[in-house]
């Protein structure tokens, strides 16, 4: 075990030392092995390992989420020989000392590390292959479409690109859960919002001056409806339908007109929180939500019927009397 930590510390210094190399230097456009002068892209691999969607706010269009992510790349001034330090083939240095690629979540509205760089180690591998674990928590920008309000699916996307390098210098590729056994173990929903898929892409963007790579993983989000069936939708039906069966289930007189109206008035104003409850779940656009539809039908049906008990009133009907002196 003492041998390995020696040949661990002459790897460092090789390494450190006597290559000289320094995080500050980035390896690009490094000639290819061999007596070729060509330089090659250098190739960063992104890989989704676990998602957490913690909140999906439709009406600030943000999604919040929690994430990990692994990034490899190869460095080939990290390479050794292992016959050369002992069949040492892999070992652990702080992240902090290597040259990281300038790689962010450019849909980002807000990015934040779990743990700070300084406190993460990245594991390097003896062909210069560089293993760099990242955790985040973020808030994403996405476009929302909410007519089918509340059975409706969303797409958001989380964006990773570099406006530091140009697409000839880096090329980005993508994976998805190969950490763990499936995506059943790597994708995790909250009560209201399920993931039901997870894609990834690479997609390039005209810029000024060039083409920009942008490496793309596509979340599908289903909304679970059943809190608005049972708070909003089953109790504004009922409140409708008990206010058109208290109206009209005995004729409209005018002695009963003021207890009519008053009853159909109280629905029309119960609705209104449901209303309430439709609008701040929702964005301000023009586009009006399923549900919302809903509760304007159920208030005017409502409405219609206070109209008409205002405006069409039944005589009472006099019975004629009986006159108890008659006798055949």
């Amino acid at each position: 075990m003492y041998g390995l930590h020696v040949q661990i510390k002459l790897l460092y210094d090789e390494i450190f030392t006597t290559r000289g190399y320094h995080r500050d230097q980035a390896p690009i456009n490094v000639l290819v092995p061999g007596n070729s002068t060509e330089a090659t892209k250098l190739l960063v691999l992104i890989i989704l390992q676990t998602i957490y969607l913690t909140d999906l706010d439709v009406s600030k269009h943000m999604l919040s989420t929690y994430f990990e992510l692994e990034m490899r790349w190869m460095d080939p001034r990290l390479a050794w020989s292992t016959e050369q330090f002992g069949a040492v083939d892999k070992t652990y240095i702080q992240c902090d000392s290597l040259w990281i690629p300038g790689i962010s979540l450019i849909s980002a509205l807000r990015l934040t590390e779990v743990f700070p760089e300084q406190f993460r180690e990245c594991t390097l591998y003896a062909n210069g292959t560089v293993k760099y674990d990242l955790m985040f928590t973020a808030d994403i920008g996405c476009q929302f479409e909410v007519e089918n309000f509340p059975f409706d699916s969303q797409n958001c996307s989380l964006q990773f690109g570099t406006s530091t390098y140009s697409w000839d210098e880096i090329e980005l590729e993508g994976l998805m859960f190969q950490k763990y056994s499936a995506m059943n173990n790597s994708v995790y929903s909250n009560g209201e919002w399920l993931i039901e898929n997870v894609t990834q892409q690479v997609a390039t963007f005209d810029i000024i001056g060039g083409v920009q790579d942008v490496l793309i993983f596509q979340l599908t989000c289903k909304r679970q409806p059943s809190f608005y069936i049972y708070v909003i939708a089953i109790p504004c039906f009922i409140l409708t339908f008990l206010s058109i069966s208290g109206s009209f289930w005995t004729p409209n007189l005018e002695e009963e007109q003021l207890s009519k109206l008053s009853l159909t008035l109280t629905s029309m104003m119960s609705m209104t929180t449901f209303v309430n409850i439709v609008s701040q779940q929702v964005p301000k656009t023009s586009t009006f939500p399923l549900l919302g539809i809903f509760v304007l039908c159920c208030v005017f049906i409502v409405s219609v019927a206070a109209l008409i008990i205002v405006t069409c009133r039944e005589k009472k009907k006099i019975m004629p009397k009986f006159d108890k002196s008659h006798k055949r």
